[in-house]
């Protein structure tokens, strides 16, 4: 048992791994994922890491070991390492309950043109949804830079890096 949840706990780490080393190989320039996704996939990454950490902690007090992990793969000091994880955590859940609430506007669009005749075209979403979405888009743009803006110099590249920006970005701060 402890077996598969450590091998599933691995699994994951090394998809994000991987999703963000394939992430950081790819000039901006030429990347054609919005930084708002890369922060929010970001993000998420690290509140599931996070959750399962606190999971661990519970049952069998080995959670520091997949954050102390986390940190190292980041390149970051513990205490803002525990910064970023909490402040993922945080923004995810604010992202989760946008979502929620799109999904309900997108299955009531749904429901609404279940029946459509061959060749209809849909409608253009609703405000509210784009509304929505706009709202996502700016909790994810703002916490990340506000997080970023309260770390070191090299804690804010470290993150930078580790979220996917190429390593030539300069930071100013400090």
């Amino acid at each position: 048992m402890i077996f598969v949840h450590m091998t599933a706990t691995f699994i994951s780490m090394l998809f994000v791994g991987l999703t963000i080393v394939h992430a950081q190989n790819v000039p901006q320039q030429s990347r054609a994922v919005a930084d708002y996704a890369l922060h929010e996939g970001f993000f998420r990454n690290l509140a599931t890491i996070e959750r399962k950490a606190q999971e661990r902690d519970t049952s069998s007090g080995t959670g520091a070991s997949m954050r102390n992990a986390v940190c190292t793969q980041i390149k970051l000091a513990a205490a803002e390492c525990a910064t970023v994880l909490a402040t993922s955590v945080n923004v995810t859940k604010q992202i989760e309950e946008l979502d929620k609430r799109a999904k309900v506007i997108i299955d009531a669009v749904r429901q609404q043109h279940q029946q459509r005749a061959p060749g209809e075209v849909l409608p253009s979403p609703p405000t509210e949804l784009l509304d929505l979405q706009q709202k996502k888009q700016d909790a994810i743009e703002f916490t990340f830079q506000t997080m970023t803006n309260a770390l070191s110099s090299a804690g804010a590249q470290a993150v930078r890096s580790f979220a996917g920006y190429p390593s030539k970005i300069v930071t100013v701060g400090k």
